[in-house]
Order: structure tokens, then C-alpha cells, then sequence
């Protein structure tokens, strides 16, 4: 009996070509799905960043301590004796201004952290493709040309009137007023003045710039780079 048209099968021509278009259209859709899966997870980082800071902040208030946010490596070097940690961010409360040493003195002290392992495809700093030497313009960090490292932030030894890249920092100090300050680690004796604790945080995934700034009253906003300027 004579199949009809209907009950005959696929030939391996037919075959060959089906698979060769299946294997186009997942070469092309493949690098987009893992450029939209990086740029999600540098959204969530930034608004991770954004969270500790805040977290910060609350603690400071509730519990009437300093409260220190360590970004680590965040300019590009080594954290400073005191502050070393193998998470990517620490929270610490640093107990009352009267006891408190601007160190982790012990892992009892941090509130909450966020392990390397969490997070992927993340650089500190921008992409010279993209926002490159271009801060927010209202980031009021005293090391403006380190955004580029990752971190606008200063310690406690400028002034406004002695900005100075050198002197960047990857950590801020909340106070019981809830107002951030700058700090030198170990030296809590000498901490920033009110109104000079603002700053930022940049991160790239070498598609996409973000930047979380904190202002000097404690509030934060993230940034992303448009292409042409910085938008909220």
C-alpha cells in the first residue's frame, strides 16, 4: 500500500535543517540572555549597597552605637588592619561612641554581610566605556576621581578644603543621629564632621554603571548611567 502525503515521514534533509536553525537562533539569543541576566544581578547589587547603607542608618538610631558599612576592596586595594573581612559588604555595629574603636573587633559585631560567593560578573568602579570619570552630580565625596575604583568616599583627615584622591576610603560611620561620617579605621577619636559624610558607590558589569549615593543627612539614591548622563 502507497502511504499518503499525510503518514509519510521526515527526511534527514528536513531534519538537518531544523536543527541547523535551532542552533542559529540559540547562538544569537544566548549572549543576550546572560547580558540581561548580569545587568539583573548588578541591579541588585546596587540595590544591595543601597540596603546596608540604609540598614546602617536604622541600627545606628535603634540602638543608639556607630554603626560602620565596610565595602570591601571597594577603591581597588586591600581593607586597612581592623577592617579585613572575606565578605563583599559588612555591617557592623561598633557599640557606643564612648566604647566604640572604628574596627571589627569581632564577628559578634556584624549585623549583616554579603558573601563573595553571592555575587557574580561585579567590578567596583565604572567602565570606561561607559560613565567613566563621570560622578553623579550630586555626589559630594572628597575623592571624586576615585569613582572609577569604585568609591568617592574619604577618611577622616580632609577637609573640603584639602579634597584629595589619595585619602579614599571604602567604609562610612553612622552616628545615633543617624548622620554618616567619615572615619579613619582605629581612630574614632577623630571622626568627620557633620555635613561632610557624603559619598558613593559605583559598580559595572562592564555593560552597565550604577552608583549609590548617600548624602550628608544619611538618604541614598541609585543611579544608572544612560549613555549620556547619570538618571535615578
Amino acid at each position: 500500500m502507497v502511504a499518503s502525503k499525510y503518514q509519510r515521514g521526515v527526511s534527514l534533509i528536513e531534519v538537518v535543517i531544523v536543527s541547523v536553525i535551532i542552533g542559529v537562533m540559540a547562538a544569537v539569543a544566548t549572549p543576550a540572555l546572560r547580558n540581561m541576566r548580569n545587568d539583573q544581578a548588578l541591579r541588585n547589587s546596587a540595590r544591595q549597597v543601597s540596603d546596608a547603607m540604609m540598614l546602617a542608618r536604622t541600627q545606628a538610631i535603634r540602638t543608639g552605637s556607630n554603626v560602620i558599612v565596610v565595602f570591601q576592596s571597594a577603591s581597588g586595594s586591600a581593607s586597612p588592619a581592623g577592617l579585613t573581612s572575606t565578605n563583599i559588604i559588612d555591617v557592623i555595629n561598633d557599640g557606643p561612641a564612648t566604647t566604640a574603636d572604628c574596627t571589627i573587633g569581632s564577628t559578634a559585631e556584624v549585623v549583616w554581610s554579603l558573601p563573595v560567593d553571592q555575587v557574580n560578573n561585579l567590578s567596583w568602579g565604572t567602565s570606561a566605556g561607559n560613565a567613566g570619570n563621570n560622578i553623579v552630580p550630586t555626589d559630594n565625596g572628597f575623592a571624586p576621581t576615585n569613582n572609577v575604583q569604585g568609591s568617592t568616599f574619604s577618611d577622616a583627615t580632609v577637609t573640603s578644603a584639602t579634597i584629595d584622591a589619595n585619602k579614599f576610603a571604602h567604609w562610612i560611620v553612622f552616628q545615633p543621629d543617624g548622620i554618616p561620617r567619615l572615619m579613619t579605621p582605629a581612630d574614632c577619636a577623630n571622626l568627620g564632621i557633620e555635613g561632610q559624610g557624603g559619598g558613593g558607590i559605583y559598580l559595572t558589569n562592564g555593560r552597565r554603571d550604577y552608583a549609590i549615593i548617600l548624602s550628608a543627612l544619611g538618604t541614598t539614591r541609585v543611579h544608572h548611567w544612560s549613555g549620556a548622563a547619570w538618571i535615578q
